[in-house]
């Protein structure tokens, strides 16, 4: 495999304002030829402002797809502001994130979120609220979309699929205390020491 920068620079300022990884990999036997933008440690792609130097996009390649673990693999900067007004989370070339939104856009002057939308491996997926949600610059909802594993469902369904899934997690950890031998244990002391020393023992 072979690896590959590409970068242009300004002439008058010096500044790095293009800036290109990929990769290579030619045919063998049991593989067909490949390329794309790729970079390990850091974003394939790093577009700047010629003037100021400030970042204002920055795209993160694994191997041809959009992909990134740790963070946004796309971020755009608005060049008067440097504020973010656009992330996207993904992970092998599909939309994922788990704790939040994986498409987010924001004002570029106040900063203030516009739009949320929730990806789960790919498809729109939001178990405690809408999937796709448009504020205007006062933080209003404007519009709300609900959706669970690419469904689009009625916001009545969600809360019914949260109860169900609280109702769940709660028998588990019943299950799990009763089943549990240092659980019963740790009850059974509790009994012996409430226990008043004058009481029957056929009581417990």
């Amino acid at each position: 495999m072979e690896l590959e920068t590409k970068t242009r620079s300004d002439p008058k300022t010096g500044i790095v304002f293009r800036e290109e990884h990929s990769f290579f990999s030619p045919a063998g036997e049991r593989q067909k030829e490949a390329s794309g933008f790729h970079r390990a440690d850091g974003p394939a792609i790093v577009y700047r402002d010629r003037a100021s130097g400030v970042t204002l996009v920055e795209h993160y390649f694994r191997f041809g797809c959009l992909s990134r673990t740790d963070g946004p693999a796309s971020i755009k900067r608005d060049p008067a502001t440097s504020i973010v007004t656009q992330e996207d989370y993904a992970v092998d070339g599909i939309y994922h994130r788990i704790d939040g939104p994986a498409r987010i856009e924001r004002h570029p002057t106040t900063g203030k979120v516009l739009s949320e939308a929730y990806y789960r491996n790919g498809k729109p997926h939001n178990e405690v609220g809408p999937s796709f949600v448009l504020y205007d610059e006062r933080g209003n909802v404007l519009r709300a979309d609900y959706f669970i594993e690419g469904k689009e469902v009625a916001p009545i369904d969600l809360q019914q699929k949260r109860k169900e899934k609280d109702s769940a997690q709660i028998s588990m950890s019943w299950c799990a205390t009763i089943t549990d031998p240092g659980a019963n244990k740790a009850q059974r002391g509790m009994k012996r020491k409430s226990r008043p020393s004058n009481w029957p023992r056929s009581e417990f």
